[in-house]
């Protein structure tokens, strides 16, 4: 809400008071976790109700900022529900689609890894999506948390499974 700062420090400790500590009523997560992943560790005095002008302290509630945004966002008709859209479901069909293949392509080529513009490619013929997207599924597998990296080979730059994951 929109409250000026003598009233939200006033108000704030009710606030943390009632729910039983500082924290968001609906993720669960603590200020101490959100500056750990770098992110503002205010949380908001939401009005349940969503009428501002309703300031009892059973209509306060703390959330954090990507609570209180989903929440609180007009084009929402229920909130924290996020349809699919049908891209969204074609997306992670042929996410899966494209991870299974290149398992079966790395099982059978391990020994001397994938080629960048082969998984492209054939990938994207093979799902029935774009470059463009194989590109960013290849981002994500090759990404810090993922299982393969990138290796400069005689053949070119090749994906390999990170050491951490080999037998």
């Amino acid at each position: 809400s929109n409250k000026n700062k003598e009233t939200r420090d006033r108000e704030y400790p009710l606030c943390v008071n009632k729910q039983g500590g500082e924290y968001c009523i609906l993720c669960k997560i603590e200020p101490w976790i959100l500056i750990e992943q770098g992110k503002s560790p205010i949380l908001f005095i939401d009005h349940i109700n969503n009428n501002n002008s309703d300031n009892r302290l059973d209509n306060y509630q703390l959330l954090c900022r990507s609570c209180n945004t989903k929440k609180n966002h007009p084009s929402l008709a229920e909130p924290f529900t996020r349809s699919a859209t049908p891209e969204m479901i074609s997306g992670k069909r042929f996410e899966g689609d494209f991870r299974r293949w290149v398992s079966g392509q790395y099982m059978e080529n391990e020994n001397i890894g994938l080629n960048y513009s082969y998984l492209i490619n054939s990938g994207a013929e093979f799902v029935g999506c774009s470059p463009e997207t194989i590109k960013r599924y290849l981002a994500k597998m090759t990404s810090q948390a993922g299982i393969y990296e990138w290796f400069n080979s005689s053949a070119g730059e090749v994906m390999v499974l990170k050491q951490e994951y080999k037998n």
